[in-house]
């Protein structure tokens, strides 16, 4: 995304701020582009005030584990936003639940992404919510890490059957993503 967005010039590197837990685990060319980089960590509220300080739009990109804290750190980030006046959240979610992405889903992975997206709507902040193809190297997550040829031979897949899913590449997705961001920025 990153990559796609300096580019493409879809932003200016002085327009971007990138908030992370970890700075020293930021990309390179941010800090060779002069992104600023700030300290923010989803698991502690004050610091996303810091991070999103002076910002109109967060790019949420949602926390990568299947659990519950996965909808307590998005809550997090979404009322550090609101707390700082950022006007427009875009969120990374899926392609299950449903058209709009708020019907029940059997996925596991999905539960917290259909909270934050509720939460989201309910912010009274604008909001656009990205449903993200499934990245295609992880069909075995979705197959409950189905190892064929193990001892365990498992007979039978189940995969959830309550919506389209979509499978792509992740650079594909990111450039993507980049545009959409890019398009709200400026």
């Amino acid at each position: 995304m990153l990559r796609t967005i300096l580019a493409e010039n879809l932003i200016r590197p002085n327009d971007l701020i990138i908030s992370a837990y970890d700075v020293a685990s930021v990309p390179k060319e941010a800090k060779a582009n002069g992104i600023e980089i700030r300290n923010g960590d989803l698991a502690k509220p004050e610091s996303l005030v810091e991070a999103y300080a002076g910002g109109d739009v967060l790019f949420l990109v949602s926390f990568p584990s299947i659990g519950e804290e996965r909808y307590y750190l998005h809550r997090n980030a979404i009322d550090a936003a609101k707390k700082v006046g950022i006007k427009h959240v875009i969120y990374t979610s899926l392609t299950w639940g449903g058209p709009l992405g708020d019907e029940p889903s059997v996925a596991g992975v999905l539960q917290a992404h259909l909270k934050t997206v509720k939460y989201l709507k309910q912010s009274g902040l604008q909001y656009t919510i990205i449903r993200e193809a499934t990245y295609w190297h992880l069909w075995n997550n979705m197959a409950g890490f189905l190892n064929p040829g193990s001892k365990d031979d498992v007979q039978e897949v189940v995969i959830p059957c309550d919506g389209p899913n979509h499978w792509a590449n992740r650079e594909d997705l990111g450039e993507a993503t980049g545009k959409i961001v890019g398009n709200y920025v400026n």
